[in-house]
């Protein structure tokens, strides 16, 4: 009798699932995030945001059902526009036939290779569905970067070519970000991820001379595929 019994508790051990294994404390998500990106300027310049992207993996360990941490590879695009109004400034004696620049527009674009470190909490936690809190800090280092200044006249002709100043920028700086996480799972393992996130930068590193403004700030919104351990 003890040994049918015993049959049947391992039995059921492995066809139902135990507490250690109802949570699943590894998750993996592949995401793909359109942003907006800017510059915090240190004197008063005429600055506007650019479109990005950022793509990459990120891995998740859960600790418990509520608290998890969180690392993984990425590239992320961010820059700033700088644009000069010429629109206002009137030669004296100037040709009137002649069609002058009304306005010049540089984009500064960067991608850089991203490392993030966070860890998250769940606000709401139901059997395929939570909502979580994330926050801490990203390290991201010059990966490539492509600049151009675009000239307009009053007929809105634009000339575009790639500005070859050779402008060092910032080796790698730091940035600390948070956001809210949607996280949808249809089956055991696979879901889907929303994140609307948030990053600025508080701090920047390099040996050489670099151009003004590098503090970046970032709005996105993280979409991806998520797998579950």
């Amino acid at each position: 009798m003890k040994i049918r019994i015993l049959i049947l508790n391992i039995f059921l051990f492995l066809l139902v699932p135990g507490p250690l294994f109802a949570q699943k404390k590894f998750q993996l998500h592949l995401f793909f995030q359109p942003n907006i990106a800017s510059a915090i300027p240190p004197f008063p310049i005429p600055i506007s945001f650019k479109y990005g992207f950022s793509l990459g993996l990120e891995g998740n360990y859960f600790f418990n059902k509520s608290i998890w941490i969180a690392s993984g590879v990425g590239l992320i695009n961010k820059g700033y526009i700088y644009s000069f109004d010429l629109s206002s400034i009137v030669l004296a004696d100037s040709d009137p036939t002649i069609d002058f620049y009304n306005q010049i527009k540089i984009t500064y674009n960067n991608l850089f290779f991203r490392v993030p470190f966070l860890i998250g909490v769940k606000v709401i936690n139901k059997n395929n569905f939570y909502l979580g809190l994330t926050g801490g800090f990203n390290l991201d280092f010059l990966f490539d970067r492509y600049d151009y200044v675009e000239v307009f006249n009053s007929n809105n002709i634009i000339s575009k070519k790639k500005l070859d100043v050779p402008i060092k920028e910032p080796l790698y700086n730091f940035s600390i970000g948070t956001g809210i996480r949607f996280n949808y799972f249809f089956t055991n393992k696979i879901g889907l991820l929303v994140e609307p996130t948030f990053d600025i930068t508080i701090m920047e590193f390099s040996k050489t001379y670099y151009r003004y403004p590098t503090k970046y700030w970032n709005l996105g919104l993280k979409t991806g595929i998520s797998y579950r351990f």
